[in-house]
């Protein structure tokens, strides 16, 4: 499978030493970047216009990230058998917690966030708990699927993924 694919497209089915083998550079390269972006802030403190531009290369780093993020993961999901969409419950409950955290009636109301913003973080942690273990100790269906050929069955012998 050529990289194009893993990273960018949503189709396909991946077995777990695929997953790991993809994941790993991925989140290695994103901390890197997020390093090297902060350092270079860092060491522009009190430049505006630098600062604007770090947190932009930072949306954009991030934005890239996620898009190779999601597709590894969609693709370990069909080998699951299960639809990509349920990656966006792990969205959705993000997208709640930074509405949360930056929400100005609950931020005041430190008994109302922390018990908000703690249900929402449990909540997150239990998904993302979830996600590891389905995407990257379970062994994907057997066989085809709605979602393309076995990827086990196209390496014959490979008992890893």
């Amino acid at each position: 499978m050529d990289l194009k694919h893993l990273y960018l497209t949503l189709r396909g089915r991946i077995g777990r030493q695929t997953f790991w083998m993809a994941m790993i550079p991925l989140f290695v390269a994103y901390w890197v970047a997020s390093i090297l972006i902060h350092v270079m802030a860092a060491s522009m403190a009190g430049n505006q216009v630098m600062g604007a531009l770090a947190s932009g290369m930072i949306m954009v780093v991030s934005a890239a990230f996620l898009i190779g993020f999601i597709a590894v993961c969609v693709k370990r999901l069909h080998d699951r058998g299960k639809s990509g969409w349920w990656m966006a419950g792990l969205y959705a409950v993000s997208l709640a917690g930074i509405f949360v955290a930056t929400s100005s009636g609950l931020a005041m109301t430190p008994v109302g966030f922390t018990s908000l913003g703690n249900m929402l973080t449990a909540l997150w942690l239990g998904i993302l708990l979830w996600l590891i273990i389905e995407l990257g100790i379970m062994r994907g269906t057997r066989g085809s699927n709605a979602y393309g050929p076995d990827p086990l069955e196209a390496t014959e012998g490979n008992t890893a993924s």
